[in-house]
C-alpha cells in the first residue's frame, strides 16, 4: 500500500429481497355443483404466473396446471391449495389477502331431485298438462308430470 495511505473497511447492509421489484401474482378458484341431469361437479383455477395448484379429491394429492378446470364426483369432498413457485421470495401474492386454501363439498343429487324446466314464449293460461321425458343423453331415469291449475304450476 502506498504511504500515507492506511486500510479501512466497510459492511454493508441491504435488505435480502427488495418487495417492489418482486413480481406478483393472483389466484381464484370457483365451483359448480352436481346437477340432477348426472353432471359432475368442476372446480375451476384461475391465476396469473408464479402460482402452484395442489387438489385434493377422494383422498388422493395431485398437482394441477392452473386456468384450467377438472371433474369432481357426486358425494365428494376436495381441498384445494394455491402456493408461490420457485424458492421463497421469488413471487409475492398481488393482494395482501389472497385465499391460499379452499375446501368444497359436492353433495349428490338427491333421490327426488327434479331438473329445473323453463318455459319461454307460451303463456300457461290455457296449458292442462304437459309430459316430457329427458332426453337419453341427460341420464335422467323419470318421466316429469307438469300442471296447471288455479294459476299455480305443479309438478310430480
Amino acid at each position: 500500500m502506498p504511504d500515507g495511505y492506511t486500510p479501512w473497511s466497510k459492511t454493508f447492509t441491504v435488505s435480502a429481497i427488495c418487495p417492489d421489484t418482486l413480481p406478483s401474482t393472483v389466484a381464484g378458484a370457483s365451483f359448480v355443483m352436481p346437477d340432477c341431469l348426472g353432471n359432475p361437479g368442476r372446480v375451476s383455477l384461475t391465476n396469473e404466473g408464479g402460482v402452484i395448484w395442489t387438489l385434493t379429491r377422494g383422498g388422493a394429492v395431485e398437482v394441477v396446471a392452473g386456468n384450467s378446470s377438472y371433474d369432481v364426483t357426486p358425494g365428494a369432498a376436495v381441498e384445494l391449495t394455491a402456493q408461490l413457485e420457485g424458492p421463497e421470495g421469488s413471487w409475492t401474492w398481488g393482494d395482501p389477502q389472497q385465499q391460499m386454501l379452499w375446501n368444497q363439498a359436492f353433495p349428490a343429487a338427491d333421490d327426488d331431485c327434479l331438473p329445473t324446466l323453463a318455459f319461454t314464449g307460451a303463456s300457461l293460461r290455457n296449458t292442462r298438462l304437459i309430459e316430457t321425458e329427458a332426453l337419453p343423453s341427460q341420464r335422467v331415469d323419470r318421466t316429469v308430470r307438469i300442471g296447471f291449475s288455479g294459476g299455480n304450476l305443479y309438478g310430480r
